[in-house]
């Protein structure tokens, strides 16, 4: 079971809307877009398979306020990635520090962390629910997904649709965009940004930064050692110009999504449905029946 709103909420007040990891300034809630882009973070794990796990804790135990403290996405994985370095009281010191360090944080942000804390429950709620997406679901078993695979899958996309309805609306073009236009392979964010109307060069500027911050889209051009010292992560400018850009993380299903619109529609009507799904949360076109000769048995592409 996840850590409940009350401990959520708790947790969210003492980190003073900033990640606990020691030196990160990262927010925890973007004012600008009205998101939380933090994570809550597991000191034991959650899971049996995660680390540092405790078999001897309480599911109350493991989502207890002592046992999550929130991060921003780089220093969560950090922190999973490497369990031996980052330990169980090495992690009980960070989270105790960076605490006691916030408690004299101005009422400025304790209030912006209020604001905001609707916004974090909302986006780790998913509404959408896609058991009666009968269409999709047989196609993702003809691509070869275990049954586990697909109920993942319906996760991952009931996740992208409701995190990205609370977008703003030119962000979410940009989004609808960049998935009509490009493909997992890789594209140019111009297929965004010139079918992106009314959005000045500043706006797109400040959409990809947020993008790429929140774990939605990544660069994976792989640029030369002179560039490399240039210190491109901080250059967002020279990537939205020369990166090949895709959908990252759980929003790499969107891929998934447009393939079996593609296996099942004409190229505009694909456009359209991605339309009602993104913009209007209308998931009437996933119930849709195939064929056998429809199924792609492409995975995500």
């Amino acid at each position: 079971m996840p850590a409940n709103k009350e401990v959520t909420r708790n947790v969210a007040l003492k980190s003073g809307n900033q990640c606990a990891f020691p030196g990160c300034d990262e927010f925890i809630y973007d004012e600008q877009e009205g998101l939380f882009l933090g994570e809550l973070a597991h000191i034991e794990a959650e899971s049996s398979d995660g680390p540092r796990y405790n078999p001897k804790q309480t599911d109350k135990e493991r989502n207890g306020a002592a046992n999550v403290m929130f991060m921003c996405r780089k220093h969560h994985r950090i922190i999973d990635r490497k369990p031996k370095h980052y330990t169980v009281e090495l992690l009980i010191k960070m989270k105790s520090d960076h605490e006691n360090n916030i408690k004299k944080s101005s009422k400025k942000v304790v209030d912006s962390i209020v604001k905001g804390f609707q916004d974090y429950l909302r986006e780790n709620e998913t509404s959408i629910d896609l058991s009666s997406a009968k269409g999709f679901i047989k196609w993702l078993k003809g691509c070869e997904y275990s049954k586990k695979e697909v109920q993942k899958e319906l996760n991952e996309i009931s996740y992208c649709i409701d995190n990205i309805h609370e977008f703003k609306e030119d962000t979410q073009s940009f989004i609808f965009n960049l998935l009509v236009h490009g493909n997992s392979n890789g594209t140019s964010l111009n297929v965004a940004t010139e079918r992106s109307k009314n959005i000045d060069d500043e706006r797109i500027y400040n959409i990809v930064k947020f993008l790429t911050g929140a774990g939605v889209i990544e660069d994976i051009q792989n640029y030369d050692l002179m560039v490399q010292v240039q210190d491109l992560d901080n250059d967002i400018t020279y990537k939205i110009a020369n990166g090949v850009w895709v959908f990252k993380g759980r929003y790499t299903s969107l891929y998934s999504l447009k393939n079996f619109l593609k296996s099942i529609d004409s190229k505009s009507s694909v456009k359209e449905d991605l339309k009602k799904i993104i913009f209007m949360k209308d998931i009437s076109t996933l119930q849709k029946k195939i064929s056998k000769s429809n199924n792609s048995n492409k995975r995500k592409s």
